[in-house]
């Protein structure tokens, strides 16, 4: 309810009590905010849509919602807060309601304005499929949508099928959408949508590449001053630096990002350096200081209702409390991740956690266990094109082989190696140990007739490798 149309600011409220008082709307719990009772609800449209002022209410309507979007964006711009999240949560129904509305009455560009200032509120809150349907329902044929909205709607669409998993889809958005920026030398645009590209190269094992994508990226972002997103272009140069080894440049660089975010008062940021911060001194066998800042960062994304980057951190810390010896605990962690990351659809995720879980069921001695996690793994990784999930899935098969087939376990051994040479793939730190432990152990065991095995596994295909793993 608002004013205009002969209904003043001042009798908003006498309405309003007048229509409690006749349990005509009833106060929701915790908030100020009422219910109107479904049988009402249903007879004020139908009256609405008799009248010849249909039109003008939904425009009302669509007005309201496009500035209160903008508005919530602009601050989740300054700094990511609970409050804000939950004031998206809150209105969903109605911002539904705008964005349809905006293509019923030709104003497709109010609505997809709308679904841009909320792309960022379903990414945290993991709403992937609604947003990638809204976008793409509001871009239609795209004729009457502006070169910039249109670069914006590419990056987004680029980043949520990045999310759940089609990275040939991902990078043809992000292509798209870069293509448009360059041509309208909108820098921001050009700068983190570079960055995305890294990110990308990087999900693919080309560590290089995202290197190389980061640096551009950050040498355009530098230009408008941003902090923020200045502090999220350093973020995604952490991850390659990492698989190159070189640890200190990214704790420094993390270090770094943690300060600004803590400046600009971004909590999801703050969250995201912690649990990478977290990550890397469990890399650098630190298991106590990596427990910290996860569990730091765990409870700032349970307060922020970020699901992707609580799944994140809980594939983490389930890994750490494995090395821990501490198992109960760390099933714990791996079965929630699991669960958000399947209510996600991330199957890139999900690759990422059944490959982990598998890992720690070997070192329970759940052999059998632990060879399905890692089939599910790689399997998810085919339908997806992602390599290095296929490859981290059949080092935990000849991990968990190594004893009682180390004929199969070299095979699949020498293929990894293969194709980590070719794609020019480094493995992840604590992958590549388990790799290189595996090696030796089966050498020990077995001897002479280890190199005619790995022979054999150098020259398989992808496709031949997964077959010859799965049977």
């Amino acid at each position: 309810m608002c004013s205009g149309n002969g209904l003043e600011d001042v009798d908003i409220l006498d309405l309003l009590s007048r229509l409690a008082d006749k349990s005509l709307i009833i106060p929701c719990t915790g908030n100020k905010r009422y219910n109107i009772l479904e049988t009402i609800r249903q007879y004020a449209e139908q009256k609405k849509d008799e009248s010849n002022e249909a039109e003008m209410h939904i425009q009302s309507h669509l007005e309201f919602y496009s500035k209160l979007s903008e508005a919530i964006r602009g601050d989740l711009e300054k700094g990511i807060e609970k409050q804000m999240l939950d004031s998206f949560e809150t209105e969903m129904n109605n911002f539904r309601k705008a964005m349809s509305n905006s293509i019923i009455i030709g104003k497709r560009e109010k609505g997809i304005k709308i679904a841009l200032n909320l792309s960022r509120f379903w990414e945290i809150r993991g709403y992937i499929k609604e947003g990638r349907k809204h976008i793409l329902e509001l871009l239609g044929d795209a004729d009457e949508i502006s070169s910039r909205l249109r670069a914006s709607s590419f990056q987004w669409l680029g980043t949520l099928e990045w999310i759940t998993g089609d990275l040939d889809k991902a990078k043809d958005y992000y292509d798209r959408s870069l293509r448009l920026y360059k041509n309208l030398n909108n820098v921001r645009g050009i700068g983190t949508t570079l960055g995305n590209l890294g990110l990308l190269a990087q999900s693919q094992g080309d560590y290089e590449k995202a290197m190389l994508l980061n640096e551009k990226s950050f040498k355009s972002i530098k230009e408008i001053g941003d902090k923020g997103l200045t502090a999220d272009s350093l973020f995604n140069a952490v991850a390659p630096l990492i698989y190159l080894k070189e640890y200190d440049k990214a704790e420094e660089k993390l270090n770094e990002c943690l300060n600004i975010y803590r400046e600009v008062n971004d909590l999801r940021g703050i969250a995201m350096s912690l649990s990478n911060l977290g990550s890397l001194a469990g890399v650098r066998l630190d298991y106590a200081k990596a427990m910290n800042h996860l569990e730091e960062s765990l409870k700032i994304q349970r307060e922020l209702g970020d699901t992707r980057g609580l799944a994140s951190t809980l594939d983490n810390l389930g890994s750490i409390f494995g090395y821990y010896g501490k198992y109960w605990e760390a099933e714990k962690y791996f079965d929630e991740c699991i669960r958000i990351r399947t209510e996600l659809s991330d199957k890139k995720g999900l690759a990422s956690a059944f490959n982990n879980y598998g890992f720690l069921k070997h070192s329970m001695g759940q052999d059998t266990e632990s060879i399905e996690l890692h089939k599910k793994s790689f399997q998810l990784s085919q339908e997806i094109n992602f390599e290095t999930g296929m490859r981290y899935g059949l080092i935990g098969i000849a991990e968990t082989l190594s004893t009682e087939n180390p004929d199969k376990a070299a095979t699949i051994l020498g293929f990894v190696n293969n194709s980590v040479i070719s794609a020019k793939a480094i493995s992840h730190p604590e992958i590549q140990n388990v790799f290189e432990n595996t090696v030796l152990q089966v050498k020990d065991r077995l001897g002479e007739n280890f190199d005619n095995h790995w022979l054999a596994g150098s020259n398989l295909t992808f496709e031949e490798a997964i077959t010859f793993a799965q049977s």
